[in-house]
């Protein structure tokens, strides 16, 4: 039993053996398993998912792995199969018994050489397996598994298209996968791929994605693409509603490569690095930039922004963009229309416009701008700028301020109506459109108060003045047509200035075809310093030629008229000036021929230049560079000087014959002469000189003076030696004879003193023999002089004394800085009237002398002003000291003086004033003392004065101060003589204007009729006592009653003008023979008076009414005259000799001492000695 039932176990152990031997033989070797795998696979597939996947072969051990070979997986519909997926292995570890617990780890699964192919019809749909949506609505756990290393060796993917095929190859793929509990997790340690699109391939891309609950997390996702790095950290979440967070950082982001995928297409490299908030629908968060976005680039540029319904919206925006350009403000984009729209508003510092729009212009923009563009293209982008900008420069110009629209596109720029510019308070409107390349219409309006400010900033390089402008530019824009006017009423342009300047002008193609005219008007102005009354030009240009058809140029002393042509279509450029006309005055210059001027790159060159008249020629030869050098010949023969000495200073009336030859080098600046002169017959205000012979050099700012001779009969006038000076042509400003060193010697000898007389008109007449010896050396400001000059035997008539001076030798020596006077003695025709003059001059410097010198009239010498009847006698003591102009002070008694000239009228002026009045008068400081024998005759007044004066004269301004005194005398006022009283008194204040204060007392009679109270009883004659007294000043007097009299002062207007009064006992009226006896009285004693002024009688006065009646016999008789200098003696008698003699005498010791003697008609003698007193 044991036996067979070991049998049985025996033959069942063989069965299963031979069973298992079976099944493996079955899976193994008769390809079982493939066929199980196969089958399994179909089921699972074919009919569900449109595909067809089969197993080549397996092999492997199962229980660690397995291993499929030629893995094929196909699309099978009812009309189309291709072969979506090869596979040529798979090969993949475990443990089986993890497998066999439902712990699905794989230690690895490799897949190698996978070949997968996707196809998409012609009508546009993909053929990919169908994913039946399950009927199941239940949640099915999926199960826990994990995948230690999965790989992708070399696979490929093949995207078929119906117009084009895309290969991506060499993809290698290796991460790790783990699901636990419903969280899924992938680290991905290397992806990469490639293509034969070079746009599309991955170098590198790892990182943890970890998703579950609905969330995905990604962790240091790192993607690398040729030189593009992407970072990403953050989390999704899947739920509705969608809402991420991320942070990214992305290194070299070519837009290029990237728009490519889109229908966007951008150019440029990106650096960005922020966080992105997805939340709501809607995209939010910050971004800093630094890169490329063509055609802007940003430079540290922060933004933080929000997307929604296709519209980027920038809320703050801050950072360099464009360069150099600083920007703070916001912005949008909108991406819903295209071209894509977008604003800008920001303030912005250093904007360069060609940074955005390549053919625009070069800028720095400065202040707010709103800009609203379209497009990221060149081709269609528009940009309109609405702008507040300040102090910033556009296409080279600087601008302080500028307001207005600007539309900017590729190709043009656009300015709006009233853009304007201003540059400090000059302002410039600009309209119009401005094409880079083809056109441009563009008018220009300029308000310009202050051209200097753009001295050094135009091609003309000194503008000033101020000015008003308009232009239009229209045309091609490398060449448009000018049209327009420039006027102005103060313009500087180099030298040259106007007062009124118009200049129209219609150019087309003025840049290079130049087709048109200009025409200036200029009135009143100056030329070079030169002034001129009207200037006129009219061009007309042809393309390379310039017709100057009329130039003009005229002033009071000159005038010039030139045409001619200049062509500058050949190099050098030639000038040809067929006709000028020069005329100086009275004196005509004329070219004989065509005047040729060459221009090239550095300057002209004169080559045929020469004009004459009758009797004498001007010519200039050589070239003269823009860079100012100079390298000039000047000849001139007999040439009339004087007009053009008048030309640079009409104070010098200098003439005569000029021929010379200077050479003209070095530059405008810093020239350098060689001079040969000669003058002959030297003319100084019509007086010759003599003939003059230069002969100089002058270098580095110094002349060197060979000779400067003048020669004349029998005068001769030498020089020579050095000084420095600035002869520069360009110098406006600058001092011509700087503080330099010097060393000059004159020399001269002469008997003639022509020019002594002509300089100082009041000599009349000066003999004698000059010679002097003297060097100047030192510096203009510190000057020295070595040597002497001498006068011998020598005779002055000077013009306001009566007699010649008379010297046998006046000289003075010169050492050092002092002009040392020795005192010169000179005396009148009598031996007793000397004049000395002693002292010294330091000379401080070339403008500027001190003075000490000391004058002394010790004896009362005669003097004249016989330009009208003005003589007398001084005595003097003065001095003259301190700097040019310098003053003079000291003391003058004049011991006589008689004054017959009629007061001035008040439009003329007074010969006294016309005495002192002098140009460049020197200050004066002068005591006038006046003892007596001071006598006015003219038709006003008769009458003795004394008095005291301090003259002062400040800068030409006169002031008297003191009185006056009358002494005795009369006045004339209509018919009267009026008696002045002694002691009346003319009081000067010391005003400006001479205007003295009057106290004037004068008395007269005037016949009347005492009517008797009985009537019929004849009226009797009374002598009615006329006083009045005249206060005020001598501009405005006033004419009042004397305070003893009895009149008022409405009862003297009529008794002076036409002896009228009336009162209840006395009654006068203006009888003819009356105020005929009273005028014949006063002009016989005035006609007496004059006539016998003449014999030393200073007093003569008749008075025809001494009795109160008019009666010629009757009629009394004063004469009165100087006896000696202080002794004044009087008479006084009846006609008839009726009556006895009045006699007195008057003796004057002196200002303080008066001794009055008379006897009168009743043998009565006096005698008074009066003392004046001042405390």
């Amino acid at each position: 039993m044991l036996k067979r039932l070991a049998q049985i176990s025996v033959i069942l152990l063989a069965l299963g053996i031979v069973c298992v031997a079976g099944i493996l033989i079955y899976l193994f070797a008769l390809d079982g398993l493939e066929s199980i795998i196969n089958s399994r696979l179909s089921a699972m597939v074919d009919d569900r998912y449109h595909l067809e996947a089969r197993v080549g072969e397996v092999s492997g051990d199962i229980w660690s792995g397995i291993v499929l070979d030629n893995v094929e997986v196909r699309y099978v519909d009812s009309l189309r199969s291709y072969l979506m997926a090869d596979i040529p292995r798979v090969t993949t570890g475990y443990a089986i018994s993890n497998l066999w617990n439902r712990n699905f780890l794989l230690k690895y699964l490799f897949v190698d050489s996978a070949r997968v192919t996707l196809v998409r019809d012609s009508l546009g749909d993909w053929l990919l397996p169908q994913v039946p949506v399950s009927s199941d609505s239940s949640q099915v756990s999926s199960p826990d598994f994990a995948v230690e290393m999965l790989s992708l060796n070399d696979a490929s993917l093949r995207i078929i298209d119906k117009n084009d095929t895309l290969e991506v190859e060499r993809i290698n793929l290796v991460l790790e996968l783990k699901s636990s509990g419903g969280t899924y997790g992938v680290k991905v340690n290397q992806f990469e791929f490639g293509s034969d699109d070079s746009l599309l391939h991955l170098d590198a891309f790892s990182g943890k994605l970890t998703y579950g609950g609905g969330q995905l997390m990604f962790e240091n996702l790192l993607l690398q693409s040729d030189k593009t790095h992407l970072k990403l950290n953050g989390n999704l979440t899947t739920a509705d509603p969608i809402s991420a967070l991320i942070d990214f950082d992305i290194n070299n982001a070519d837009l290029e490569k990237l728009s490519s995928f889109t229908k966007r297409r951008l150019k440029g490299v990106l650096d960005l690095n922020g966080q992105v908030r997805l939340k709501n629908g809607g995209v939010s968060g910050s971004v800093n930039l630094g890169g490329e976005l063509r055609p802007a680039s940003f430079e540290n540029l922060h933004a933080d922004f929000r997307y929604r319904d296709k519209r980027l919206y920038f809320d703050s925006l801050y950072g360099t963009i464009l360069g150099t350009c600083s920007v703070d403000g916001s912005g949008e984009i909108d991406f819903s229309v295209s071209p894509q729209q977008y604003r800008l508003t920001a303030d912005i510092r250093d904007f360069n416009l060609k940074e955005l729009v390549k053919n625009a212009y070069l800028s720095s923009l400065n202040g707010r701008i709103d800009l609203r563009g379209e497009s990221f293209r060149k081709e269609e982008l528009i940009l309109r700028i609405e702008t507040e900008l300040f102090d910033s420069e556009f296409h080279e110009y600087h601008f302080h301020r500028a307001d207005g629209e600007l539309v900017v596109t590729r190709d043009s720029l656009v300015f709006g109506q009233g853009f304007q510019f201003d540059y400090f308070e000059n302002r410039l409107e600009l309209a119009g459109r401005v094409e880079y390349k083809d056109s441009i219409d563009l008018k220009v309006e300029a308000d310009l108060p202050n051209l200097e400010r753009y001295q050094g900033k135009l091609f003309i390089a000194r503008p000033a003045g101020r000015a008003q402008a308009k232009a239009t530019l229209r045309g091609r824009t490398a060449d448009p047509d000018l049209q327009g006017s420039f006027e102005s009423d103060s313009l500087w342009l180099y030298g040259f200035f106007s007062r009124d300047f118009l200049a129209d002008f219609d150019i087309g193609e003025f840049l290079h075809g130049r087709d048109g005219f200009v025409e200036v008007h200029s009135y009143d102005g100056e030329s070079y310093s030169l002034p001129y009354d009207t200037c006129y030009g009219h061009l007309s240009l042809d393309s390379q030629q310039v017709e100057l058809d009329s130039v003009y140029l005229h002033n009071s002393y000159s005038s010039i008229t030139t045409g001619g042509h200049l062509d500058y279509g050949d190099y050098p450029m030639r000038l040809d000036l067929d006709t000028l006309s020069l005329q100086v005055f009275e004196v005509a210059y004329h070219n004989r021929l065509a005047l040729q001027i060459g221009i090239d790159s550095t300057g002209f060159e004169f080559r045929q230049t020469a004009i004459a008249d009758s009797g004498s020629v001007i010519a200039v030869r050589g070239y003269a560079g823009y860079d100012e050098s100079l390298q000039l010949t000047v000849f001139a023969e007999e040439v009339p000087a004087g007009p053009w000495i008048s030309l640079f200073d009409e104070e010098l009336p200098f003439e005569g014959r000029l021929s010379c030859e200077v050479e003209v080098g070095g530059n405008l600046n810093r020239p350098q002469l060689d001079l040969r002169a000669t003058m002959d017959s030297l003319i100084y205000r019509q007086l010759v000189l003599g003939d003059l012979a230069v002969d100089a050099q002058y270098r580095n700012g110094r002349l060197d003076i060979d000779s400067i001779t003048i020669l004349s009969n029998p005068g001769r006038y030498r020089a020579d030696g050095y000084l420095h000076m600035n002869l520069a042509f360009t110098s406006e400003a600058t001092e011509r004879f700087p503080d330099r060193p010097m060393d000059i010697h004159f020399t001269a000898t002469d008997s003639r003193f022509d020019l002594v007389s002509l300089m100082l008109p009041s000599v009349e007449q000066l003999d004698g023999d000059f010679a002097a010896d003297f060097s100047l050396s030192g510096t203009p400001d510190a000057p020295n002089l070595e040597g002497e000059a001498f006068l011998t035997a020598a005779s002055l008539k000077y013009f306001d004394l009566e007699d010649t001076l008379y010297t046998d030798s006046a000289g003075v020596t010169m050492h050092n800085d002092v002009i040392a006077i020795e005192l010169i003695e000179a005396h009148g025709p009598d031996d007793d009237q000397p004049v000395f003059l002693n002292g010294e001059i330091q000379v401080k410097s070339l403008d500027n002398l001190y003075y000490d010198v000391d004058v002394s009239i010790p004896k009362p010498f005669p003097l004249s002003y016989e330009l009208d009847d003005i003589t007398g006698k001084a005595k003097a003591l003065l001095h003259v000291g301190g700097d040019s102009p310098p003053r003079v002070t000291g003391n003058v008694e004049l011991v006589s003086m008689k004054y017959l000239v009629n007061f001035a009228e008040e439009s003329e002026g007074s010969p006294i004033m016309a005495a002192l009045a002098m140009e460049n008068s020197w200050d004066l400081d002068l005591n006038i003392d006046i003892p007596s024998n001071y006598w006015i005759k003219n038709e006003d007044i008769d009458a003795e004065l004394s008095g005291q004066l301090n003259l002062v004269r400040d800068n030409g301004v006169y002031r008297f101060i003191g009185e006056m005194e009358f002494v005795r005398g009369s006045g004339f006022l209509f018919d009267k003589k009026l008696h002045i009283d002694q002691g009346s008194k003319v009081i000067f204040e010391g005003n400006e204007e001479l205007n003295p204060q009057l106290d004037i007392v004068g008395r007269t009679r005037i016949m009347g009729e005492s009517q008797s109270p009985i009537d019929g009883e004849e009226a009797t004659r009374e002598e009615i006592e006329l006083c009045v007294q005249v206060i005020g000043t001598l501009d405005t007097p006033e004419i009042n009653p004397c305070a003893e009299s009895q009149l008022t002062r409405e009862e003297i207007i009529p008794l002076l003008v036409a002896n009228y009064y009336t009162s209840d006992s006395v009654t006068a009226t203006g009888r003819l023979e009356q105020s005929i006896s009273g005028l014949v009285g006063t002009e016989i004693s005035k006609i007496g008076s004059r006539s016998l002024n003449r014999l030393g009688v200073e007093t003569f006065v008749i008075d025809p009414y001494y009795q109160g009646q008019f009666d010629p016999l009757k009629a009394r008789v004063t004469v009165g005259f100087y006896t000696a200098r202080n002794l004044y003696v009087y008479g006084s008698s009846a006609l008839s000799f009726e009556s006895l003699q009045e006699v007195g005498f008057d003796y004057r010791f002196n200002k303080n001492m008066l001794l009055e003697g008379r006897s009168d008609e009743d043998l009565l003698y006096r005698l008074a000695l009066k003392l004046h007193w001042e405390f």
